[in-house]
């Protein structure tokens, strides 16, 4: 059916299908400029040769490229390869993003969620999101734009060099249409952290079924979204012990349980160590 080169049955070249995987890391990288160019050039060689079927089917994955090139916006007019991240934090929250432009197009956007950074700046947000970032990216341009100035600044675009094997900078875009495209970057930070803040908010405030059935059915004013339940138990009369379960919104939490191991008491007296178990717990 012709979608497949054929390469366990070697009915092509080492050097055939190693050309093949290198145009699909370039697509997926976003450079069809450079593919483009390659499938053009062969083309011109098969059609010299007389071996039109194969200029034809070319031919056909140029016209793809360039429906697909097409429907992508051209932002940056160098056609240069650049990232530009950009960082909102809130309540504690952060939302770091990252807009991927190859050959002067975006050809992608990821975001990222942090947690517990109360007491972070937003230049030590973006230090720590770099580092994270580029451990595991397989491709670093040339170019990086960032939101703010980074700590250990120096340390990181030699890292960064190293890793890719060039000479990687790093920029603090203040005007023209880079400080445009940072500025929608950031843009895309604050309304995917207000999202996540408001998907938090409604979860906080989301009362399960079972727990208004039980405010219901116990007329109470409030549902009870919290509920703490105790029991005690020994052996035979010895070592006893309380133990509380705790519900939150109908769902057990497991990291709330407690135990407590009788101290007023050594003979059964459920009572008396209910008693005990409770004033501990709430005193």
């Amino acid at each position: 059916i012709k979608r497949c080169h054929g390469p366990c049955e070697n009915l092509v070249s080492h050097e055939e299908y190693n050309e093949v995987i290198e145009h699909v890391v370039d697509f997926i990288q976003g450079h069809t400029s450079k593919i483009e160019n390659e499938i053009v050039a062969k083309i011109t060689e098969l059609a010299s040769a007389l071996r039109f079927e194969e200029a034809a089917r070319l031919r056909d994955q140029l016209q793809s490229i360039e429906i697909f090139r097409q429907k992508q916006k051209i932002v940056d007019s160098s056609l240069a390869d650049r990232d530009f991240i950009a960082t909102a934090n809130q309540d504690g929250d952060a939302c770091c993003v990252v807009f991927k432009i190859r050959d002067g197009k975006i050809i992608g956007r990821q975001h990222f969620y942090m947690n517990s950074v109360e007491q972070e700046s937003e230049q030590s947000l973006m230090t720590a999101f770099l580092k994270q970032y580029y451990l595991r990216a397989d491709y670093i341009p040339n170019q990086v734009y960032i939101a703010t100035e980074v700590d250990e600044k120096e340390a990181i675009l030699e890292w960064l060099s190293q890793k890719q094997k060039a000479n990687v900078k790093l920029f603090v875009p203040k005007q023209g249409e880079k400080a445009r495209l940072m500025k929608m970057c950031k843009k895309n930070a604050k309304l995917l952290l207000d999202e996540l803040l408001i998907q938090k908010q409604s979860k906080a405030e989301y009362i399960a079924g079972a727990v208004k059935a039980l405010q219901q059915d116990l007329h109470m004013e409030n549902p009870p979204k919290r509920i703490e339940g105790f029991d005690i138990s020994n052996i035979q009369g010895t070592n006893p012990v309380a133990s509380m379960v705790c519900f939150v919104n109908g769902k057990a939490a497991k990291g709330e349980y407690r135990r407590f191991n009788i101290k007023t008491k050594s003979t059964p007296d459920d009572f008396a160590m209910m008693h005990e178990a409770v004033l501990r717990r709430y005193t």
